[in-house]
């Protein structure tokens, strides 16, 4: 209605009566009639974490003018992932509430450390919810916790100028403590999607996808108090090492085994003891969220380079398909607030595989039950991506394999000799840089299949040191044989050990 402006001196001269204005004119009258001083003052004691009761009212029909809406409600906050960097992380996401446009949702909490305190800005954004991903915008507003320990409160859910309804904070309960959830190193997830978008002249298309990543590589501490990295012999003595990540893309030889969560620290000047004795954390020490408060935070180092972590099997002549679940390990990726990427792709017997979409999630998200996110092709959504459901994986920590025994064969494959009733005569090399080495040289040749487009080859044995790593790339040359030693260049393909793991491809 309007707003008027006072001083607290004013208040102490028995009574007060203030225009309220709005540009300009009274809107009536805001009237002071008592205010004495107290002779205490009892510090209010902020709750550790608030649990929220929502609805809305009067949404705006987002599915035509004789249907409802699918309204849910996401919460974001900004966060640090690292030194510079602050991140917008989805702290939140409630259930859909399906053809409604005055829904009631459950009642769920939001824990203050994680947002930054009571007064750090965090939005509330409500959406339409769609079965391909898309999910419209029904509209946003900005807040922070410090307005609910007032009590109830309504705000316009705004998209641009316009408001498409009311969210309204019904009830607010502070809490003593929270329940939270122990992150694990790995979560079996189960996966589908829906309404891919038609990719094949059948009107259909042959689904996979595949999950990349640059994958973690260690941990620093950070001292949020002087901004900077603490080095480890600067460490405080309350301090932990950092966990010991070893480079994915790089192999490593067996080490030594040591003592479980002890490692030795050399000391230079020789004192009575060389070795002192510190705990190291475990990685799944690291992945928990840091405490309220804390001055010391593990940050992520990442690579500068994606790596195929999955690949799905195909679903041919699928539009919605479901995929066998698989397991995602976040010693990989970093941590449950670390976008990766989401690739859909449509199989080609030629092996060109078309891209469908793609989509960045961070597995937080996967931790407030099932959703679909957008397949996006550009501006485009080919789809949506749904993952339903996750589960803790309890167990030992998986084993690489030193080597890998392979089939390998060949499809359609471009006809470089012209003679009458002639055709190509495949073989094929496998090049790469051998951990340790300078330059590229050849691993395997394989036999030669004369005058076939569609060889398929003897199986033979690579091994994961000859190459480098799990993660190192090397080369696939395929050739064509000729008698005078040339051997025309048929193609050639990138890949890694990884890549090869998931199965025929």
């Amino acid at each position: 209605m309007g707003e008027c402006e006072f001083s607290i001196k004013e208040l102490t001269f028995s009574w007060l009566v203030k225009p309220i204005l709005k540009h300009g004119k009274s809107m009536g009258a805001l009237l002071f009639s008592d205010a004495h001083p107290l002779s205490k003052f009892e510090e209010r004691k902020l709750p550790v974490s608030i649990r929220m009761h929502c609805s809305a009212a009067r949404l705006a029909r987002m599915d035509g003018p004789l249907s409802k809406s699918d309204p849910y409600f996401v919460v974001k906050g900004s966060i640090k992932i690292n030194a510079k960097t602050r991140q917008d992380v989805i702290l939140y996401r409630s259930e859909v509430v399906y053809n409604n446009l005055d829904p009631t949702w459950k009642p769920f909490v939001l824990s203050v450390a994680e947002l930054g305190g009571f007064d750090k800005p965090f939005s509330i954004i409500v959406y339409d919810f769609d079965a391909d991903g898309s999910h419209d915008v029904m509209g946003q507003f900005t807040t922070t916790l410090n307005e609910y320990l007032f009590g109830p409160f309504q705000h316009a859910i705004m998209k641009g100028s316009n408001s498409s309804g009311a969210f309204s904070v019904d009830k607010v309960e502070p809490l003593g403590s929270i329940d939270v959830e122990r992150i694990a190193t790995s979560y079996r997830v189960g996966v589908s999607a829906s309404k891919i978008s038609p990719m094949d002249l059948n009107g259909k298309a042959d689904p996979f996808f595949e999950v990349y990543a640059k994958p973690c590589v260690g941990y620093d501490w950070y001292d949020t108090e002087v901004n900077g990295f603490v080095s480890l012999n600067q460490l405080p003595p309350n301090l932990p090492l950092p966990p010991l990540v070893p480079d994915p893309t790089i192999y490593r030889p067996p080490q030594v085994p040591f003592i479980p969560n002890i490692v030795p620290i050399p000391n230079p000047q020789m004192m009575t003891n060389p070795y002192p004795q510190r705990p190291v954390l475990t990685i799944e020490e690291a992945l928990q969220p840091p405490q309220q408060h804390s001055r010391y935070v593990l940050v992520p180092k990442f690579t500068n380079t994606e790596i195929l972590l999955y690949r799905s099997e195909i679903k041919r002549k699928q539009l919605n398909p479901i995929w066998k679940d698989f397991e995602l390990n976040l010693s990989i990726i970093g941590g449950i607030d670390v976008p990766f990427r989401i690739l859909g792709r449509d199989w080609d017997a030629d092996g060109t595989h078309d891209t469908i979409g793609e989509a960045f999630v961070t597995f937080r998200e996967f931790l407030y039950g099932s959703f679909q996110r957008a397949l996006k092709d550009g501006s485009s959504t080919k789809g949506g991506f749904n993952v339903d459901w996750i589960k803790k994986v309890e167990g030992t920590e998986k084993i690489l394999p030193v080597a890998i025994k392979v089939e390998c064969s060949a499809h359609k494959l471009a006809n470089l000799d012209t003679g009458i009733g002639q055709k190509s005569d495949p073989l094929f090399e496998i090049i790469g840089k051998p951990y340790g080495a300078q330059s590229e040289i050849t691993l395997y040749r394989s036999e030669v299949i004369m005058n076939n487009l569609s060889p398929k080859w003897q199986p033979f044995t690579l091994n994961v040191f000859d190459v480098g790593g799990y993660d190192s790339v090397f080369h696939v040359r395929v050739k064509d044989w000729d008698s005078d030693g040339s051997h025309d260049l048929i193609g050639e393909l990138h890949t890694t050990i990884r890549n090869w793991s998931f199965g025929s491809f």
